[in-house]
């Protein structure tokens, strides 16, 4: 749900600023703070529980911290889309993997 919010909300800085590069620009900020407060809201939740430590949730945190460096880097200083996208990529990555876990696919 998050990447889909994410992915519409340069139409919606679009509306607003009526510049491309300026609504890429505020989107991806937006979405850089975003994954970081999830980022944050996610790690006490697996300290909590015990499983901060274990292989899926390291690598869903490299790919989360990735994402929202990407669209922090888009933000301050490319305002293109291309980073944007990608960065979309690296969280929709990261949701499939927490549905993996979620449902019990493991490898065999």
């Amino acid at each position: 749900l998050g990447v889909m919010f994410m992915a519409l909300l340069p139409l919606v800085f679009f509306a607003a600023f009526g510049n491309a590069q300026a609504a890429i620009g505020a989107a991806s900020g937006s979405s850089a703070v975003w994954m970081l407060l999830t980022v944050v809201q996610l790690q006490r939740q697996w300290l909590t529980v015990g499983a901060f430590r274990s292989r899926s949730n390291l690598m869903s945190l490299l790919l989360a911290l990735f994402a929202a460096a990407l669209f922090a880097a888009n933000a301050l200083t490319l305002d293109t889309a291309w980073p944007y996208v990608a960065g979309l990529c690296l969280v929709l990555l990261t949701a499939a993997l927490a549905f993996q876990r979620m449902i019990g696919v493991r490898r065999s």
